[in-house]
C-alpha cells in the first residue's frame, strides 16, 4: 500500500484537476469505443423497461499494460458474477487493440465488456489528464454519476448501493473534498488535511480514499500511533466495514508497537465480518504475512471453519482454498496443503484464468519440492 501511495504523492507534484466529471454529472456514453468483448455498453438503462430502475453501470479506465490491470479485470468479472443482471460493468482503455486483447488473453471475460477508446477522446473526458489508473464511474441507470473513485473501492461502493445504505447526496459533497484532500498532500497541508479527512469521515464513516491518504501522510511523518487512533475510531464507527479491518492489520504487521492490538482486532472481525471473501482473504493475509506469530494462524484457521462457499464466486472459492493450503502449511500438515492447493489450480484451471492458474501452480509445486 505505501509503495503505490509513494508513486501517488509524486504523481501529485504536477497539478491537475481530479476528475472531468463528477458525481451528480450526466456520463458521456462511450460512442466511439470499439468493443473487443461483450455488448455495447451504455451508462444509461433504456427506461421504457420498469425492471432496470435501481440498475448500475460503472465504466472501468484502464492502461492494459500495467502490473494490476490482470486482477483488475477479473474482480469486475467476479462482480458482475455476484450481481448479474443488476449491474453493468465494462473496462475501458486509451490503449491500443491489441493491447486490450493481450490482457484479456490472461484473464477470461465472460460477464462484462471490454473495449479500446480509439480516439481517447472518452478517456480525456472523463479522466482530466489524471494519471490514476484504474478509476471508475458509477452510474444509476438514469446515467447520471452517482460515484466515482478508484477502482479498488467499486466492489464496496456496489455492495453499499445495492443493500440501500449508498447515499449518493453525500458522494457528492466528497468529490470535491477529496480534490482538495489531493492538493493538501502536495502542498503538506497537514492541519487543512485533517479538517478535511475529519469532515469527509463525518459524511462518510470509513471513506476509503480520505483514509488511505491520511494515513500515509502520518506514517510519512513518523505518527503511526496517531494513524492507529484514526483506525481505531472508525472500527468502532463502522465495526462490519472489512476493509478496515485489514487496513488495520497491515498497520500492526509493520509496527511492533501495536502488535498487542492484533488480538482485539481479529476478535472483533471475527464478530462482524461474515462474508466468506473476506474471511479467506483475512486468513491468507495472516498466514502469508505474519510468519512468525501462531496465535495469526490460529485466527486463519477460526476464520476458515463453517465458510458457506455454495453461493461464492469462482475468485472466493480459489481463495478459500488457498488459504486452507497456507493454514495447512504453517501448521507443518503438508499433505493437507497440498490437497487444498491442489483445489485452487483446478479452480482457476476449469474457470479458464491462466495468469491466477499458473501462480497457483507455483505454490503447490513448492509444497510437493518439500516433501521429495
Amino acid at each position: 500500500m505505501l509503495k503505490n501511495l509513494l508513486l501517488l504523492i509524486s504523481l501529485f507534484a504536477v497539478s491537475f484537476q481530479l476528475f472531468a466529471l463528477r458525481p451528480g454529472d450526466a456520463a458521456e456514453e462511450p460512442l466511439r469505443v470499439t468493443w473487443v468483448k461483450g455488448k455495447d455498453f451504455r451508462f444509461a438503462f433504456p427506461k421504457d423497461n420498469p425492471d432496470n430502475s435501481g440498475k448500475l453501470s460503472i465504466g472501468v479506465f484502464v492502461l492494459c499494460r500495467a502490473p494490476q490491470s490482470p486482477a483488475t479485470v477479473n474482480m469486475f468479472e467476479s462482480m458482475a458474477a455476484k450481481y448479474g443482471k443488476k449491474i453493468n460493468i465494462a473496462i475501458i482503455t486509451p490503449d491500443h487493440g491489441s493491447d486490450l486483447e493481450a490482457l484479456l488473453k490472461k484473464v477470461k471475460v465472460e460477464r462484462i465488456a471490454a473495449g479500446f477508446d480509439r480516439e481517447r477522446k472518452l478517456t480525456a473526458n472523463f479522466m482530466a489528464g489524471s494519471p490514476l489508473y484504474p478509476m471508475a464511474f458509477a452510474t444509476d441507470s438514469d446515467g447520471r454519476i452517482i460515484w466515482c473513485g478508484e477502482a479498488v473501492d467499486a466492489p464496496e461502493m456496489a455492495e453499499r448501493y445495492f443493500s440501500g445504505k449508498f447515499d449518493a447526496r453525500a458522494a457528492r459533497k466528497i468529490s470535491p473534498l477529496l480534490e482538495e484532500l489531493h492538493l493538501c498532500l502536495r502542498n503538506n497541508d497537514d492541519r487543512k488535511m485533517n479538517n478535511l479527512v475529519d469532515e469527509i469521515l463525518t459524511l462518510e464513516p470509513g471513506n476509503a480514499a480520505a483514509l488511505r491518504l491520511r494515513l500515509f501522510s502520518l506514517e510519512q511523518r513518523n505518527r503511526k500511533l496517531e494513524a492507529w487512533q484514526l483506525l481505531e475510531r472508525e472500527l468502532k464507527r463502522s465495526p462490519k466495514l472489512a476493509r478496515l479491518y485489514f487496513t488495520s492489520v497491515d498497520l500492526i504487521l509493520r509496527d511492533p508497537r501495536l502488535s498487542n492490538a492484533l488480538a482485539q482486532v481479529l476478535e472483533s472481525f471475527i464478530a462482524n465480518v461474515n462474508d466468506p471473501t473476506y474471511r479467506s482473504h483475512m486468513a491468507y493475509t495472516l498466514c502469508e504475512m505474519h510468519h512468525y506469530n501462531a496465535a495469526a494462524v490460529n485466527y486463519a484457521v477460526r476464520m476458515l471453519k463453517d465458510i458457506d462457499l455454495s453461493k461464492a464466486s469462482v475468485s472466493t472459492t480459489a481463495l478459500y482454498w488457498a488459504a486452507k493450503a497456507s493454514a495447512a502449511y504453517r501448521l507443518c500438515r503438508l499433505g493437507e496443503a497440498v490437497t487444498f492447493q491442489t483445489h485452487c489450480v483446478d479452480i482457476w484451471k476449469k474457470a479458464g484464468n491462466t495468469a491466477n492458474m499458473q501462480a497457483a501452480q507455483r505454490r503447490l509445486d513448492y509444497y510437493l519440492s518439500l516433501g521429495k
